[in-house]
């Protein structure tokens, strides 16, 4: 079990985060990090200088050849300025690349937002595995993260309560409602380096998919998405998204399909501070903290102390 296992991340402002999320990462198993800084000479590139298994990229003219050569360029190039998306798949794109060329077996896509959580087996044995049944592509299920107070740091510290996928509870009433995920519920992928030359079955097809078929576990491992976890957290991400369209790639209507996201827009362009903390309460907080421990016991929601608790043993 040899696997060479490395993350892609397109981030920005991660300064609270970003040393967590490479330290928990190394600690379960991963080798090396593509970190590709969406604004250059971002304050949090000077911490994961600190690190030997990170390559730091910003965004420059360099990148932006880099793009050029890629499958994906000719698909994306016209939104590269507009969608941020548009950019994560350039990049995890070019890291694509970076992996073959520094011998990488695995390339995990996820956000600075993001944990890859594995209880029931350790990283390496669980890809190792799934090279033995020639897996190339495989999709994780995301839980999504339920802060419970409005000032959060690093909710990789602080934050251990989630909602299950929708696929895993689906008697419950609840997960039928577009607020129970208030963000994504088609996961994110990791794809088998070694097993291609480097061209169209490498590259990505989208921020959640590296292939069109992919191979599906309805179970552990997971990815823990802790979107707009803190109240300043929240604020920071939608002004830093800008007045964005209300269509991906000028095409699939957002509101249809992940609503909040619309919603967050335009409540927090107003800046109207009681309209914001009444969004966070109502659908990142969700519920009050008794009726958060009856859905828990419900197991409709679950506590996933691990992170916390390695991160903690870690600073130790």
């Amino acid at each position: 079990m040899n696997e060479k296992i490395a993350i892609v991340c397109t981030l920005i402002d991660a300064e609270n985060v970003i040393d967590s999320f490479i330290k928990y990462h190394t600690y379960i198993g991963f080798d090396h990090f593509f970190l590709f800084f969406d604004r250059p000479n971002d304050p949090s590139i000077s911490k994961a200088l600190k690190y030997h298994n990170v390559t730091i990229i910003q965004r420059n003219t360099d990148l932006e050849e880099k793009w050029k050569e890629t499958n994906n360029y000719h698909k994306f190039k016209y939104f590269i300025n507009t969608e941020v998306m548009a950019r994560q798949v350039l990049n995890a794109s070019v890291a694509t690349k970076m992996s073959l060329e520094n011998n990488i077996d695995w390339l995990l896509h996820i956000d600075i937002d993001e944990l890859f959580y594995s209880p029931n087996i350790s990283l390496k044995k669980h890809l190792h595995q799934l090279k033995e049944k020639k897996v190339n592509c495989i999709r994780y299920l995301n839980y999504e993260a339920i802060p419970q107070k409005f000032d959060i740091n690093d909710y990789f510290r602080e934050v251990t309560t989630f909602k299950k996928h929708p696929n895993l509870v689906e008697k419950y009433k609840l997960v039928q409602d577009k607020n129970y995920i208030i963000s994504y519920v088609n996961g994110k992928s990791a794809i088998r380096i070694d097993h291609n030359e480097y061209g169209k079955n490498l590259e990505p097809i989208g921020v959640h998919s590296f292939q069109e078929h992919e191979y599906y576990i309805n179970d552990f491992p997971i990815i823990l998405h802790y979107y707009s976890c803190g109240y300043d957290n929240l604020i920071k991400k939608y002004q830093t998204l800008g007045d964005f369209s209300d269509k991906w790639f000028d095409k699939k209507e957002i509101m249809t399909q992940i609503p909040f996201h619309i919603n967050a827009r335009d409540i927090i362009k107003k800046l109207d501070k009681s309209e914001i903390k009444k969004l966070y309460k109502s659908n990142i907080m969700l519920f009050e903290n008794d009726v958060i421990e009856y859905l828990i016991k419900s197991e409709l929601f679950c506590r996933i102390e691990s992170p916390k608790q390695i991160l903690e043993l870690l600073k130790q």
